[in-house]
């Protein structure tokens, strides 16, 4: 997410910087664009032909942004997050690019087309522009400010950034990240699965292995909404991380109250972390160890 906000704050500042200079242009161009309407050309013509240049400048950034994208990750590979990849043969991302042409072709060219197509003929062929009206220069004003005002947004941003991603890269996690490969797997019967593990953890260089649904870092899909019951009661909706008995010593992860899980597939037993003990209303961990939980309908 981080990066995408980067990303949306280039492209912003690309458009009103392409839109500035368009309208900008417009007084060396005025004099082709009246000769085109002398010559017959209507409005619709003249706002396609300019589209369809603001479409080939889009294009052109496109093609040279998925050229430059694999050298770029792989010279600040030490500053962005592991595992950002880039393929041109997903199709997901062959149609969020296309989406980003036309978007981009839009904004961009909207404004710069508007302004053009109203040029008067006459004025034109004497080399007048018309664009030069309140209206069109306070809001050329304003883009310029606006466009000031991203790029001040967007440096204090990086450095913003730059600490969050040193910390994420830095921080201690509390378990252990390194030299663990996770394989994901679609299979539902558990006794499969268990035995899976078992196998390859006789594999040759594995020394360990767990089942798991979701690793501890991992995106959860699995929320529920959690009642508990005891000296204190209420509701609470968690986001559960669902392992096997060894998914707390397979990524060494402290317990500061209770025990861990048992490995008997009869127990129903739920680990929590200090942040969901405080929300329930338990400061000091070890006091909601047994307390009663129960999933809500």
């Amino acid at each position: 997410y981080i990066l995408i906000g980067i990303a949306i704050f280039i492209l912003i500042l690309a458009i009103v910087n392409f839109i500035n200079l368009s309208t900008a242009l417009s007084i060396k161009r005025s004099k082709e664009i009246g000769m085109r309407k002398v010559l017959g050309v209507g409005r619709p013509g003249l706002t396609m032909q300019l589209f369809t240049e603001t479409a080939v400048f889009t294009i052109l950034g496109v093609v040279t942004a998925c050229l430059l994208v694999n050298p770029v990750l792989t010279l600040f590979s030490r500053y962005i997050p592991q595992g950002i990849s880039f393929s041109l043969g997903d199709a997901r991302l062959m149609v969020f690019l296309g989406a980003i042409t036309v978007l981009t072709t839009l904004l961009a060219g909207f404004y710069p087309a508007r302004v053009l197509t109203s040029l008067i003929p006459v004025l034109s062929l004497k080399g007048i522009s018309n664009t030069g009206s309140p209206s069109n220069l306070g809001l050329r004003k304003g883009l310029i400010v606006f466009q000031f005002t991203v790029s001040l947004v967007f440096i204090i941003g990086t450095f913003v950034m730059n600490r969050q991603i040193s910390y994420m890269r830095t921080a201690d996690k509390g378990f252990k990240t390194d030299a663990i490969l996770t394989v994901q797997n679609w299979g539902d019967e558990h006794d499969k699965m268990k035995l899976l593990v078992q196998k390859v953890k006789k594999l040759p260089g594995v020394d360990d292995a767990v089942l798991q649904r979701d690793n501890p870092m991992g995106f959860a899909e699995t929320s529920q909404r959690l009642e508990y019951k005891g000296e204190r009661e209420g509701e609470l909706e968690v986001i559960m991380k669902t392992g096997d008995e060894r998914f707390i010593p397979f990524y060494k992860m402290k317990l500061v109250a209770g025990r861990n899980i048992l490995g008997s597939d009869s127990a129903s037993e739920m680990i929590v972390n200090e942040s969901c003990a405080r929300a329930m209303g338990y400061p000091n961990p070890a006091d909601a160890v047994g307390k009663f939980f129960q999933p809500m309908q």
